[in-house]
């Protein structure tokens, strides 16, 4: 039997409200792939999500654009955790 896996990341746009200039497809591109990895370091087998900016868009994109897990540390962000089946 082969097992398979899956992890991803993902938001929704227009993302917490901002407009496209502020955030754009390609911006959330890369913060939906952050949150797949965080996914991957955290035990795969599931998907990460930000539902919503918990401070200000100026303070919190810049970090959150280096490093998901430190504006997720600072409680800058909502992430939601959607867990795979166990195998």
């Amino acid at each position: 039997m082969l097992r398979v896996t899956a992890t991803g990341g993902f938001l929704s746009l227009p993302f917490s409200g901002l407009s496209e200039t502020e955030c754009n497809w390609e911006k959330a591109m890369q913060i939906a792939d952050m949150a797949l990895y965080l996914g991957k370091v955290n035990g795969r087998n599931r998907a990460y999500g930000l539902n919503r900016l918990l401070a200000p868009f100026e303070q919190v994109m810049p970090v959150l654009e280096r490093d998901i897990s430190a504006a997720l540390k600072a409680g800058m962000v909502e992430l939601v955790e959607v867990q795979g089946p166990e195998n």
